[in-house]
């Protein structure tokens, strides 16, 4: 996979504090990345945030990178192929936290697509297996380190902004979208897709179930004597209730629940519509 912004891309660009359009040729430069990522080292959270950050890239790199067995990815692609049968995808999209860009395997090679991730050199850890799998790997793709909560994007530039399996890494999740709201053009989408804690489903209460419960202790206690690769990489663990209601209270109205069927009510995505 190459980074690689195409003039489309840098035309939306911006400083991710001012807000300011923000030449390609103004950012810090790695590898042909443009690196925007600000950082709010000194608040609350943040040492949760970077720990998590750091297990997270890890994890990726063990598992999709340095993994010999090559796992394969078809039946992943088939999963969550269903969800975007459920959701229109309108271009502009920013894929906040969208890793290598695995979403453009559901879009077509037109779209105009962009991804802000603060793994600055995920396109350097794309394994052979997901390459194999994964045909959208084969392109160009469209990427600028950055952080959710800064994004380095103008406003009311994108018709659709997606988030999945990211919200609850981030530090600050109010502002995230906030952030998500700004980038947005009015009347515009936010797809959000995350796990949820709970009863499956969105049901009210705690997951009571024994095989739940039972893996807790475990993960707790390798954890406890050692074992970081079973450390909890997220910052965040959101119920359904939990999830709708930061949704709304930063300016969204709900417009569809779907539960990703793999995940037996356990995984959830939102469309919310941005309002004034």
């Amino acid at each position: 996979m190459i980074p690689r912004l195409n003039n489309w891309a840098r035309s939306v660009l911006a400083d991710p504090v001012t807000k300011l359009p923000k030449k390609f040729d103004d950012f810090k430069n790695v590898d042909g990345v443009p690196d925007a990522r600000v950082y709010l080292k000194n608040s609350i959270g943040f040492t949760e945030w970077s720990d998590g950050q750091t297990s997270f890239e890890d994890l990726e790199v063990t598992k999709h990178y340095s993994n010999r067995k090559a796992p394969n990815f078809e039946k992943e692609i088939q999963n969550d192929a269903l969800v975007y049968k459920q959701f229109k995808l309108k271009e502009p999209i920013l894929d906040v936290g969208g890793s290598c860009g695995l979403l453009r395997e559901f879009l077509t090679n037109d779209k105009k697509y962009l991804v802000v991730d603060p793994f600055i050199d995920v396109h350097k850890k794309v394994s052979f297996a997901r390459q194999r799998d994964y045909k959208c790997l084969s392109s160009p793709l469209n990427f600028v380190a950055g952080v959710a909560e800064f994004l380095p994007i103008q406003s009311n530039s994108f018709e659709t902004v997606h988030m999945r399996s990211m919200l609850d890494h981030v530090q600050i999740v109010d502002l995230c979208l906030l952030e998500a709201k700004r980038v947005l053009k009015s009347n515009g989408m936010l797809i959000i897709g995350v796990s949820i804690e709970g009863r499956p489903y969105g049901k009210s209460g705690k997951d009571l179930r024994f095989s739940i419960l039972s893996k807790k202790i475990i993960k707790s206690l390798l954890i406890l004597i050692g074992f970081k690769k079973f450390k909890d990489e997220h910052v965040w663990h959101p119920t359904y209730e939990n999830l709708i209601k930061v949704i709304t209270d930063n300016g969204f109205r709900i417009n569809k629940i779907y539960w990703q069927p793999s995940w037996k009510g356990k995984v959830v995505y939102v469309s919310a519509r941005n309002v004034s």
